[in-house]
């Protein structure tokens, strides 16, 4: 599984990650994704595109470590060539503290990536954790760090 601590419900830092906002613009308009809630929208959008999961990443701030807007931007550059090698249909995002403490995050809302490739997407960019979703089911917050 992993060697990293596994977060817990007493975790302010996975706390935070749960409370986050995380929009992404798609053709259907602005959609706002929050853990544990169902989307409709967004499964009508991802069925639509002939997917049934969709994840939402970014590869800012590693390990929610601030970096400056330009390594943050450079990183992002990079997930963003991956996914298009790897012919995914994406979407433009941002995830946002809902305290308001930590800058939004420039992100992507990716359609058809299953659990597990989300997952190590996320470790491949340093990511602590991504948001992923399967149609019909809520926004769920996975553990991205380990192996």
């Amino acid at each position: 599984m992993t060697d990293a601590p596994q977060p817990t419900e007493n975790d302010p830092l996975w706390q935070a990650y749960r409370r986050a906002v995380y929009g992404a613009d798609c053709p259907e308009g602005r959609i706002v994704i929050r853990i544990d809630q169902k989307h409709p929208v967004l499964d009508e959008a991802v069925a639509q595109a002939g997917c049934d999961c969709w994840c939402f990443i970014t590869a800012w701030n590693p390990a929610s470590e601030p970096l400056d807007p330009e390594e943050n931007a450079t990183r992002n550059a990079a997930l963003a060539a991956e996914l298009e090698r790897e012919g995914r249909v994406f979407y433009p995002g941002r995830g946002q503290d809902a305290e308001g403490a930590w800058g939004p995050e420039e992100s992507f809302l990716v359609l058809g990536l299953q659990r597990e490739a989300a997952r190590q997407a996320g470790q491949r960019h340093g990511q602590n954790a991504v948001v992923w979703g399967e149609v019909g089911g809520p926004a769920q917050l996975i553990d991205s760090r380990g192996s």
